[in-house]
């Protein structure tokens, strides 16, 4: 054995180390004596050393040695064609099949480039490898990139080719779904594989549940993936769970979406993926502690994902300190410039904070990652009608209604947008009764209804609505507005029940404590004085920790520097 030999070996044994100090002192020991080492043998010391550098994340580093390492190989390949022309053709091919792959040194290339977020060089180089000698996994990162690109037409062509040789590998199929591709049409390139091996027969039927996801059929996703979950193989499987609770939260049903997602944490307490998505429903319906005991749980786990980021961030933003949310949202996308939460949370954060037009293009990227997603057309119609712009978010909500069809949440969004204006009023009231004729516990809808029976002071008939929908579930913002409907018919003491039971399920909801302590002033004036005494000095603390949020918040928006805005 050589010395070479012998940093190959510690390579393959993980050695990254021991093989960065070694290798770094044989290449000096090269460059000062050329003739120490063959060409062949300073390529393999070139991809040792970089393979060491990139083990230590100096991704640049480790970029610019592996180029060195191509470099050196077409050197190799000169002399390699001069030892060809005077024999020897046998010893070099033997000497070249010990190589490290000249393709897989432009895969880690690339990789590199990846993580530095150099899109365009990174297609570039794995561009330049021929196609029949790209490998899966060299089709598969093309075709990701290609689809970040926008390049939809050469992405689908990358993904098909990874199918074609792994039949089995189901992001690439998903990928094809998010592109379009008919399900039928993806079905058919695993049909061999189906058939051949004993219990596949789930896949076609994944297929198609992944299928109606991505074509934004809620209601059918959720049925073909729960007949997949009834199946005794893939009962509490994590990553169906996972994904019918995202489709639960598509579909607007908060309720079984944090069920699912609860189950699958439970399954498995290490799990990352989605857990964006329910701390951010758990904010939304005021656990707050909850959610900040979830962001410090996923970050011992790992910081090194978005979704804890997402998660302090939701955590942040319904606790009203915007600056730190903002700053969460965009370090979260650093880490993944793919993830829609993210997108979404600085969205928020920068409209809240009256930033319209930055948060507009962060939900037109959230939509174009995920054009499924209403939500992501919801934060968008919120900035336009913010800045005035009904007509183009009456343009937004008319083409979310053509293209994804009339349901509940179609028809609300659409609602919604008429209620701005009193020329639509009309309108609006037909949309939510079709709204509500489809889903009766739709809750946003029932908010809707109630907020426009308020407006025209049909206050019985906002209390019938409402009661019917709490009927079967229990919502804060639904009982509130129950108290408030109460509250103009007089009857006081169920207003204060209604109140009393919205404050239990978030604790920070602002309006129904307001509601409460107006109710409590009229009721009793002498008492009210002596309350308002009492609020005046939990007022006082409450305002010490609103300074601190302030400075705080300034502290964030400093940082605003460093981290970019996107």
């Amino acid at each position: 054995m050589n010395v070479v030999d012998h940093v190959r070996d510690m390579a393959a044994a993980g050695l990254h180390s021991n093989v960065r100090i070694v290798s770094s002192l044989l290449l000096t020991m090269s460059n000062n004596n050329p003739e120490l080492f063959s060409p062949a043998q300073k390529y393999q010391l070139l991809v040792y050393h970089a393979d060491a550098i990139f083990h230590d994340k100096e991704y640049r580093n480790a970029a610019c040695k592996y180029s060195m390492a191509l470099q050196q190989k077409k050197v190799l390949s000169k002399t390699s064609k001069v030892r060809t022309s005077t024999g020897g053709a046998a010893s070099l091919w033997l000497l070249t099949l010990s190589l490290p792959s000249e393709i897989e040194v432009k895969y880690k290339i690339a990789e590199c480039y990846t993580i530095l977020k150099l899109d365009k060089d990174a297609i570039a180089v794995l561009d330049g490898i021929p196609s029949r000698q790209r490998t899966p996994k060299i089709n598969m990162m093309l075709a990701n990139l290609y689809r970040k690109a926008g390049q939809e037409r050469s992405a689908v062509t990358s993904y098909k080719e990874v199918l074609r040789q792994c039949p089995l590998a189901l992001d690439a199929i998903i990928g094809l779904l998010s592109l379009s591709v008919k399900g039928a049409e993806v079905a058919s390139m695993t049909m061999d594989v189906i058939q051949s091996i004993p219990n596949l027969d789930w896949l076609s039927v994944w297929i198609k549940a992944y299928a109606f996801i991505h074509a934004g059929d809620n209601q059918r996703a959720i049925n073909t993936i729960c007949s997949l979950e009834k199946k005794s193989l893939l009962r509490d499987n994590v990553d169906l769970l996972v994904s019918l609770a995202d489709v639960y939260f598509r579909a607007g049903d908060t309720k079984n979406a944090i069920l699912k997602f609860e189950q699958a944490q439970m399954l498995d307490p290490y799990l990352i993926k989605g857990m964006d998505v329910y701390g951010y429903l758990m904010a939304r319906e005021g656990h707050l502690e909850d959610v900040e005991v979830l962001g410090g749980r996923l970050f011992n786990i790992s910081d090194q994902h978005a979704e804890p980021w997402v998660i302090s961030g939701c955590h942040s933003f319904y606790s009203k300190r915007y600056s730190r949310a903002l700053y969460l949202g965009a370090k979260a996308i650093q880490l993944n410039s793919n993830s829609v939460q993210a997108l979404l949370l600085k969205g928020a954060a920068l409209r809240n904070m009256g930033r319209v037009q930055e948060a507009i293009i962060h939900f037109r990227e959230a939509m174009r990652l995920a054009p499924c997603r209403l939500d992501c057309y919801e934060g968008l119609i919120d900035c336009y009608l913010a800045s005035n712009g009904i007509r183009e978010a009456m343009g937004m909500a008319n083409n979310i209604y053509k293209t994804l069809g009339a349901n509940a949440q179609t028809l609300t969004i659409l609602a919604t947008v008429c209620l701005e204006d009193p020329v639509t009023q009309e309108k609006a009231k037909t949309l939510l009764d079709k709204a509500l004729a489809q889903r009766p516990d739709y809750t946003k809808a029932v908010v809707k209804k109630a907020e426009l029976l308020s407006r025209e002071q049909k206050y019985e008939e906002g209390i019938a609505l409402l009661r019917n929908a709490l009927a079967n579930q229990s919502d804060c913002v639904l009982h509130r507005m129950l108290g408030d409907f109460l509250v103009a018919v007089n009857d006081y003491q169920e207003a204060m029940d209604q109140y009393s039971i919205a404050l239990s399920l978030d604790p920070n909801d602002q309006k129904s404590l307001e509601g409460m302590q107006k109710m409590e002033k009229e009721e009793s004036p002498t008492d009210a004085t002596v309350e308002l005494d009492g609020d005046d000095m939990e007022g006082s603390g409450e305002d010490g920790d609103l300074e601190g949020s302030d400075s705080e918040a300034a502290q964030w928006a400093d940082q605003e520097q460093w981290f970019g805005m996107q």
